[in-house]
């Protein structure tokens, strides 16, 4: 059980995201809420020492720059022999080929964060995302998908 003595007010929640972390199966959880009132701080917070993958949108960025920093991210988190993605669909691939890979035991957490940028018109985000969870992560038992936006 995570305890974060650093989060004030928000026992509620802390309590919830630490269920989905010790549940026996994989979780997708969605954070929303209006901006500025710490939604990115409580997960970081929360897991930020469990991340597998952590990538944050960039305000205003171009479909192309979206997936440019999530390979970015990729390769810092030890995706270094993938190939870069050019869409969507490869990108999710990858992420799923990192979390194959990963060695970590118990939960593995991915976090992506102000995902309502990365998702730009006509980029196809959304439907990648829903076939990444449909397809690899809802049949595995030991990730925690945090989406944040």
């Amino acid at each position: 059980m995570i305890n974060n003595t650093a989060i004030i007010g928000r026992s509620e929640e802390q309590k919830l995201l630490n269920e989905y972390f010790v549940s026996e199966r994989s979780e997708f959880i969605a954070v929303y809420g209006r901006r500025r009132v710490g939604k990115t701080f409580l997960v970081r917070e929360m897991f930020g020492a469990d991340f597998l993958f952590y990538v944050s949108g960039i305000l205003n960025g171009k479909g192309t720059e979206q997936i440019a920093n999530f390979n970015k991210e990729i390769t810092k988190f030890g995706g270094r022999k993938l190939i870069p993605a050019n869409n969507w669909s490869e990108a999710f691939d990858n992420l799923n080929a990192l979390i194959e890979s990963s060695a970590k035991k118990g939960k593995k957490v991915v976090f992506l964060d102000e995902v309502p940028w990365m998702s730009t018109p006509k980029s196809g985000f959304l439907s990648a995302l829903d076939y990444f969870w449909n397809r690899y992560i809802s049949m595995r038992k030991d990730v925690l998908l945090i989406i944040c936006g």
